[in-house]
C-alpha cells in the first residue's frame, strides 16, 4: 500500500522529482588499456578533491553517490567520465591512448579529416549543421535549401522560429483540421490535395511535433530544405522537406579530448553488406555453468540438481534467468520457471536492471499483469528516469489501463513543453511517437472523437529497441536486400554526448522506421561492446508493423541476451510487401 501511494504521487507529479540521493554506494572495478592493467589512474568525484588510485592490477575501489560522475584520468590517457546509477555496483574502464594507433590513422585518415574540418568549421560556417546524421554542409547537399544563423535573427522583429519563416521564406505556416500548427514548404495545389508539413530535425533529435515552445533567441543556426528527395534520408518525416534546428544550448565541441564530443556517425553508409552477421543462439543460457543441471536425464533430476545448487548462486540473478530459461526451453516446464521468477523479485526487488529484465520476460509471455507490477516499482525506484514513465505508461495501454496511460502521457508532455534542460531526447520522441499512437488506438475508449486530434500517419514497420543496462554499448546495422546497409552507434567512443543524455535523462531505447520507400527485405544486426560490468545486457525489440493504422497495427516482441562481445549477430529479418512480416531467429 505504500508503493501504491508513492507510485499515484509519482504519477501526480511526474519527472522533476527526486533528483537529490544522499545515500552513498562502493562502487569497485578494473582499468585496462589494449587489455592490460592500468596502474596510477585517479579516479575522483567531479567536482570534488578526493582522489583514490587504481593499484598495480588495475583495481580501484570508491564511493560514490547515484547521478554523480566519476572520473578517470591518467597520465597520456584520454579522460573518461562515467555517470553513476542506483545499481552501479561494478565498473570497469578501458582507457585509450591520446596518441592515435599510426595504422588505424593511415585507414581512416580522409574520413575522419573530412569530419574533423567540419567540427571545426561549425561555429562560424553557418551552412555546416549538426544533424541526426552527423555534421553535413547543407549548401552540398545537393537540395534546395535556404540557410540563416543568429545574425540574420537580429533586428526582423520576428517573435518566433515560425513569425521570421513566414517573413523571410517562401514557405508558410498553417493551421491544420485539428488545430495543430505547421510549416508547408512546397505547396502545389494541381497536384497535391493536402501538401505533407515540414519535418523537424533539432539538434539531432528528428520529430514531426511543431516546436511551438522554442524562441527565436533559442536557435543558433536554421536551415530550411525544400522537397521531397530528403525523405531519402529522413523517410516519411521528409516528404514535405526538412527544417533543421541547431540550438545555443546544444553542446559542440572539436576538442578531441572532451567527454562531449560530436562525431559524424556515419549512420548512412554507401558500403556493401559483406554477410558477416551469425545468427544469434538459439539458447540464451550458458551450457557451461548450467552443465550439472543440463546433463539431468529427466526434468525431475533437473529440479532436485538445480535446488541442490541454488544456494551457491541465488546472488547472481542471471544465473537464475538462464536457469528459468533452461527449463522453458528444454522441458517446457513453465511452473517451475514461474517459481524461479518469484524469487528472483523476492532476492533482487531492489536492483532496477533485474527487474527491467523480469518484465521484459513477462511481456513476451504475455503476463501483463505481473509488468505491470514490476514496472510500478521501477518508478518507485527510479522516478527521476523518464524510462520509468515511459514503460508504466505502455504496459498500462497493454493491460488496457487507458486512463492511467492517458495520466502519465498527458502529464510528460506537459512536461517536455515546460523543461528544455536537455533540450529534446531520444526518450522524448519515442514518448510522443507511442502517446499519438495511443490516442489513434485507444483515445476513443476515453473521450468521444479524440483521435481526430492527432496525424494517422501509418508507417510501415516501427522497430523498438529497449536495452536492460544503461552503460550498454553496441552498434546496430540495418541491412536492405540490396545489401546497403545503415549504422546506428550507441558506443562512447562514437556517440559519447548520446551516452551521457542517456544517463541524465534516464533513458535506454531507441526507435527506428523502414518506410515503403524501400521495398524489399531487412536485416536487423548487433554487435555488442559490453556495459563495463561482468553481466549480460537483455535487449529487447519490439517489431510494429502498419504503425499508427487502428485496425492492422500488429506487434511482435523477442528478448535477446547479449554476453559475446565484439561478435556481429543477425537478430531480425523483416520482409516488407505489405502483406506479410517476419521476425527471424
Amino acid at each position: 500500500m505504500k508503493n501504491l501511494k508513492l507510485i499515484i504521487l509519482f504519477i501526480l507529479n511526474p519527472i522533476t522529482i527526486l533528483f537529490a540521493q544522499d545515500e552513498t554506494q562502493k562502487v569497485t572495478g578494473f582499468i585496462t588499456s589494449s587489455s592490460k592493467p592500468l596502474a596510477n589512474v585517479e579516479v575522483a568525484i567531479k567536482n570534488h578533491q578526493k582522489v583514490v588510485i587504481s593499484d598495480s592490477r588495475g583495481r580501484y575501489e570508491t564511493k560514490v553517490a547515484p547521478k554523480q560522475t566519476l572520473v578517470f584520468t591518467s597520465l597520456g590517457m584520454k579522460p573518461v567520465e562515467i555517470i553513476i546509477e542506483d545499481v552501479t555496483e561494478v565498473l570497469n574502464v578501458n582507457m585509450v591512448s591520446k596518441v592515435e594507433n599510426l595504422k588505424e590513422v593511415i585507414v581512416s585518415k580522409e574520413r575522419v579529416s573530412k569530419r574533423k574540418k567540419m567540427e571545426e568549421r561549425y561555429v562560424f560556417d553557418k551552412n555546416i549543421f549538426n544533424t541526426a546524421y552527423g555534421y553535413i554542409n547543407a549548401r552540398n547537399s545537393g537540395h534546395r535549401v535556404m540557410t540563416f544563423d543568429e545574425t540574420d535573427f537580429e533586428g526582423t522583429g520576428a517573435i518566433d522560429i515560425f513569425d521570421f519563416i513566414q517573413k523571410f521564406t517562401s514557405a508558410r505556416v498553417a493551421v491544420n483540421e485539428s488545430g495543430t500548427s505547421e510549416v508547408i514548404l512546397r505547396y502545389l495545389p494541381t497536384l497535391v490535395k493536402t501538401p505533407a508539413p515540414a519535418g523537424y530535425d533539432i539538434d539531432g533529435s528528428v520529430t514531426r511535433d511543431f516546436p511551438i515552445h522554442m524562441s527565436i533567441t533559442d536557435i543558433k543556426k536554421l536551415a530550411i530544405i525544400y522537397g521531397p528527395a530528403i525523405s531519402l534520408r529522413y523517410g516519411k518525416t521528409g516528404l514535405g522537406g526538412m527544417i533543421i534546428i541547431n540550438t545555443k544550448t546544444a553542446n559542440y565541441k572539436s576538442d578531441p579530448d572532451s567527454p562531449d564530443q560530436l562525431y559524424d556517425y556515419a549512420k548512412l553508409r554507401g558500403d556493401k553488406y559483406r554477410g558477416n552477421a551469425v545468427p544469434f543462439p538459439q539458447n540464451s543460457y550458458s551450457e557451461v555453468y548450467l552443465s550439472g543441471i543440463i546433463n539431468s536425464k529427466t526434468r525431475e533430476e533437473a529440479v532436485k540438481n538445480f535446488v541442490s545448487e541454488k544456494d551457491n548462486f541465488k546472488h547472481l540473478p542471471f544465473y537464475l534467468f538462464d536457469v528459468a530459461s533452461y527449463f522453458k526451453s528444454a522441458w517446457g516446464d513453465h511452473i517451475t520457471k514461474n517459481i524461479i521468477y518469484n524469487e528472483i523479485e523476492e532476492i533482487h526487488g531492489d536492483n532496477a536492471n533485474v527487474l527491467k529484465v523480469l518484465a521484459y520476460h513477462f511481456e513476451i509471455e504475455g503476463d501483463t499483469a505481473r509488468a505491470v507490477d514490476l514496472y510500478e516499482k521501477l518508478l518507485v525506484l527510479r522516478p527521476s528516469y523518464a524510462q520509468s514513465y515511459r514503460d508504466l505508461a505502455n504496459i498500462y495501454s497493454e493491460n488496457t489501463l487507458f486512463t492511467k496511460a492517458a495520466s502519465i502521457y498527458s502529464r510528460y508532455e506537459s512536461h517536455i513543453r515546460k523543461d528544455s534542460t536537455h533540450g529534446l531526447s531520444e526518450i522524448d520522441s519515442i514518448i510522443r511517437t507511442e502517446s499519438k499512437n495511443f490516442v489513434i488506438l485507444h483515445g476513443e475508449k476515453i473521450a468521444k472523437d479524440i483521435s481526430k486530434q492527432v496525424y494517422k500517419d501509418t508507417w510501415p514497420v516501427r522497430l523498438l529497441l529497449e536495452w536492460s543496462h544503461t552503460d550498454a554499448e553496441f552498434e546496430v546495422q540495418l541491412v536492405h536486400s540490396n545489401n546497403n546497409y545503415t549504422v546506428n552507434s550507441n558506443t562512447m567512443d562514437e556517440r559519447p554526448d548520446l551516452m551521457k543524455k542517456q544517463k541524465q535523462i534516464g533513458y535506454s531505447s531507441k526507435q527506428f522506421y523502414i518506410d515503403d520507400i524501400a521495398n524489399g527485405n531487412w536485416q536487423i544486426n548487433m554487435k555488442y561492446f559490453g556495459n563495463r560490468t561482468f553481466e549480460p545486457t537483455y535487449i529487447k525489440a519490439t517489431l510494429f508493423h502498419n504503425y499508427n493504422n487502428s485496425k492492422k497495427q500488429s506487434k511482435q516482441v523477442k528478448v535477446f541476451k547479449f554476453s559475446e562481445i565484439n561478435q556481429n549477430f543477425k537478430i531480425l529479418e523483416i520482409t516488407l510487401d505489405q502483406t506479410l512480416l517476419t521476425m527471424g531467429d
